[in-house]
């Protein structure tokens, strides 16, 4: 048996919420938009061609909604197709950061980690003389499954799907900023081909690699 998928634990750990059922899922959530998105692993963020000062990634704050997502099975997203709501038992922010960072790591950017979300606390890697801080503030955190079920109506193949919106703040190394912008990311995996939030992530990665090449 393979391993579970990281997926899998995050959303092992999201519990029932009851009373959520709208048309189309929760309040402020676009359950319709993941159901459009065909399935696929996200390619990696393209080559580095950024020259600026090395990039401190800060932890990404939340302002997302919960409960997160939903459960839908059968035809496209609406209240009988939905069978449970998802409320994150974690905090999803977190995890969303690390897959972005690793994503930016393994493309060879310039990043450094910085858990402290604050953007009034700094640190540059070491050595540095120079830097610039990214902080990102999850503004919309939208984790849903799809069900198909099977011709003999047992259960079916099932994908994991979500998206954020992310606003993020470019600081220079004594606090003052220098750019601002807003990435939308979005995807959808098959359950059992990985994470969805590593999926995310990368997404994630793409849009900000995109934003370092153009310059900070």
């Amino acid at each position: 048996m393979s391993p579970k998928p990281m997926a899998l634990v995050v959303l092992a750990a999201l519990a029932l919420a009851t009373g959520c059922a709208a048309p189309l899922g929760m309040y402020g959530h676009h359950p319709e938009e993941l159901w459009r998105l065909p399935a696929g692993a996200p390619a990696a963020p393209p080559a580095p061609s950024y020259r600026g000062d090395p990039i401190v990634l800060k932890c990404f704050d939340d302002e997302s909604l919960v409960p997160v997502g939903a459960h839908f099975v059968g035809a496209e997203p609406g209240a009988e197709s939905m069978s449970q709501a998802y409320a994150p038992v974690v905090a999803l922010a977190p995890v969303l950061f690390d897959a972005t960072y690793a994503a930016l790591a393994r493309s060879r950017y310039p990043v450094w980690k910085d858990y402290l979300p604050s953007p009034e606390i700094r640190r540059g890697p070491p050595g540095a003389a120079r830097y610039v801080v990214v902080r990102g503030v999850v503004k919309e955190l939208e984790v849903s499954t799809f069900e198909s079920p099977a011709p003999d109506g047992g259960p079916g193949a099932v994908d994991d799907a979500a998206r954020a919106v992310i606003a993020f703040t470019v600081l220079d190394d004594a606090g003052a900023s220098k750019k601002t912008f807003t990435v939308a990311a979005r995807a959808r995996i098959h359950r059992g081909s990985g994470d969805v939030l590593a999926a995310l992530g990368r997404r994630v990665a793409i849009d900000l690699a995109n934003t370092f090449n153009a310059g900070l």
